[in-house]
């Protein structure tokens, strides 16, 4: 056998790189799944009720159940103006983290209603199912608001971030009762963004989570924002980005852009994913205020 390894040195080098290299495969593709798991299960963090000034006038708990039986836990502030507009967080926080818009368009007169996703916050169920089921929290956010004495159901807008402007997107596709929307670091698909996912191993590691997803009962296919972005153009739409957003790089902001030509789309060149309002704090606020829809009047205080 020695004999053997000596006169064939290229064989052995090549063996051992095809062992070397099927070992990390594998150790990619199980980081992945385990990655994907960790995905279906958030951090469970309470949100903590704002006192004092930090508190928008009138806020109180509420509560709403959706279509498949999962009650959501959220925040409500009672509309001045007859419009509405919900608040989407994004994966792993929870409503507390949308605090400053709502204090913003509250302030304006809107109604606002925040809500921790399902499987977030204080919210029931048991998995995060990246917009697939989230888009029933939407609709029945919008049946909420709807049935309440102090909003106009023809002037209701939403503000999500990532996960919460994936849902948003999805759910408006198909529901007319959403007269506008502002989505922040909204992807493509589940698959695209399961190849920008770390580690980045193209299909060794794309594949396991979306297999583990497949397999928790998510329908990945259907997770397709920008399919459902094709089909709003109806509906004034504001895409904000980062343009140091990392999963959400150019080439796929421009397949957005062209999914969506009725866009504005604001891309924030030293934000991060998810980052427009920290990185650019006044003009994120000022763009809020003054995006319309037709039917809503401008989100702004002198509106």
């Amino acid at each position: 056998m020695a004999a053997w390894l000596r006169r064939h040195p290229v064989l052995v080098v090549l063996t051992g790189l095809l062992l070397l290299v099927g070992g990390s495969g594998a150790a990619v593709m199980l980081r992945s799944a385990r990655l994907a798991r960790s995905e279906l299960h958030p951090p469970r963090i309470a949100p903590q009720r704002p006192a004092g000034e930090d508190a928008p006038a009138g806020l109180m708990e509420v509560t709403f159940t959706t279509s498949d039986s999962v009650q959501l836990s959220g925040w409500y502030v009672p509309s001045r103006n007859r419009a509405a507009v919900l608040l989407g967080h994004g994966f792993g926080g929870n409503r507390a983290d949308m605090l400053p818009e709502a204090r913003i368009l509250a302030g304006a007169g809107f109604g606002v209603l925040l809500w921790d996703w399902r499987a977030h916050g204080t919210s029931a169920g048991e998995l995060c199912t990246w917009g697939d089921g989230e888009r029933r929290d939407v609709w029945a956010a919008l049946e909420f608001l709807t049935a309440r004495s102090d909003v106009d159901a023809k002037r209701l807008g939403g503000l999500g971030t990532s996960l919460g402007g994936v849902a948003l997107v999805l759910a408006a596709a198909g529901d007319v009762r959403l007269a506008a929307v502002m989505a922040e670091s909204v992807w493509t698909s589940f698959t695209e963004e399961a190849f920008l996912d770390p580690p980045r191993w193209g299909w060794i590691s794309a594949w396991p989570q979306l297999a583990v997803f497949r397999h928790a009962g998510i329908a990945v296919d259907a997770i397709r924002p920008v399919e459902a972005l094709a089909t709003l153009g109806g509906h004034p739409l504001f895409l904000l980005y980062g343009g140091k957003d990392t999963w959400n790089p150019p080439e796929m902001r421009a397949q957005i852009a062209a999914a969506a030509p009725s866009a504005t789309i604001w891309v924030v060149p030293e934000a991060a994913h998810a980052g427009c309002r920290v990185a650019e704090p006044q003009e994120y606020a000022l763009r809020m205020l003054t995006f319309r829809a037709p039917d809503l009047p401008p989100w702004t205080a002198g509106g």
